[in-house]
């Protein structure tokens, strides 16, 4: 039981329905998931509020939902954190029985979920066949989110900007390239500058800090910058029109091998540097202890992204 400002014990299970409410979304959804009448958490968190002297949620009429106040983001904030100390603990306690359980929470980019983490959860299974793994997949800025609410545990992205919170365990420096279809006219080309592409129908990325840049400098021939066919936050999704033909895309390509088909892609290197967009980063929180799991995890990823990508 957790200690109150009264001094008494708050009621867990109070505090296990606000954590699902705050998962959910929403009372109605945490009742689903957990099979508990939406009244009786709506009754627990309200006992909590009143405990703590202090809202939670601000509560919408209708469909708006809810939405966690100042004090509710404080209580999420300390109740997750809570949560990571215990299964730190378990894993701490189950190694030293040598038995190597526990779950490994990773945020990735669709990209990389698709051609470089299966060949990582492949790796570590092997060896940790016990270890259960989480994956959450969304794009960079949502990813790093989740990082700092200790939502997930590791984090292997690219474009990941230097901030507070976030520690960087490795960093590979990838060519950017425009992604082009087989039999586009920039396909035999050895290089290409950003301002040659405002000429095509682009796909670019919608949330990359850098993208207004970039843009900007596309469009330095021209009296303005270029707009895009598409904007989105997936890579395959630009990867798939670039294969049918109906733009052309900045990536970075995964493939270490040169030689590599590219299934029906070709990669011309950008000849500017685009500051971070072609930067891979493997990350953790930079104030958190990790569970052991976490710990063997992120360093099998040091060696193996580099043996890839390290010079």
């Amino acid at each position: 039981m957790a200690i109150g400002s009264t001094g008494r014990a708050l009621n867990t299970a109070a505090i296990r329905y606000f954590q699902e409410v705050v998962r959910a979304g929403s009372f109605r959804k945490a009742a689903d998931r957990i099979h508990i009448a939406a009244s009786a958490i709506n009754r627990h968190v309200r006992l909590l509020e009143e405990e703590l002297g202090a809202r939670l949620f601000e509560r919408g009429k209708g469909r708006r939902g809810i939405k966690l106040t100042s004090a509710g983001e404080v209580l999420a904030r300390r109740v997750q954190y809570a949560l990571n100390e215990l299964d730190t603990a378990r894993d701490e306690i189950q190694a030293l029985k040598g038995v190597r359980r526990g779950r490994i929470s990773i945020g990735v980019t669709d990209i990389l979920a698709k051609e470089v983490l299966p060949d990582l959860l492949a790796a570590f299974h092997a060896e940790h066949p016990a270890v259960d793994f989480d994956v959450k997949v969304q794009n960079t800025p949502a990813l790093v989110d989740l990082l700092t609410e200790d939502r997930i545990d590791v984090l292997i992205a690219f474009d990941v900007a230097p901030q507070m919170g976030v520690r960087f365990i490795a960093e590979y420096f990838l060519p950017s390239s425009v992604a082009v279809p087989e039999g586009h006219p920039l396909a035999r080309r050895k290089s290409v500058g950003l301002a040659e592409l405002a000429a095509h129908t682009l796909a670019m990325p919608d949330e990359s800090p850098y993208l207004r840049a970039i843009l900007s400098r596309m469009g330095s021939v021209g009296s303005t910058p270029p707009s895009p066919f598409l904007r989105t936050n997936s890579y395959e999704l630009m990867r798939s029109l670039v294969r049918r033909g109906l733009a052309i895309s900045l990536q970075t390509r995964v493939s270490a091998d040169p030689d590599a088909p590219g299934d029906g892609i070709i990669y011309v290197p950008v000849r500017e540097p685009l500051a971070r967009y072609s930067v891979l980063c493997c990350c953790m929180r930079s104030d958190r202890r990790l569970p052991v799991a976490s710990e063997m995890f992120l360093a099998l990823c040091s060696r193996r992204l580099n043996q890839l990508y390290g010079h």
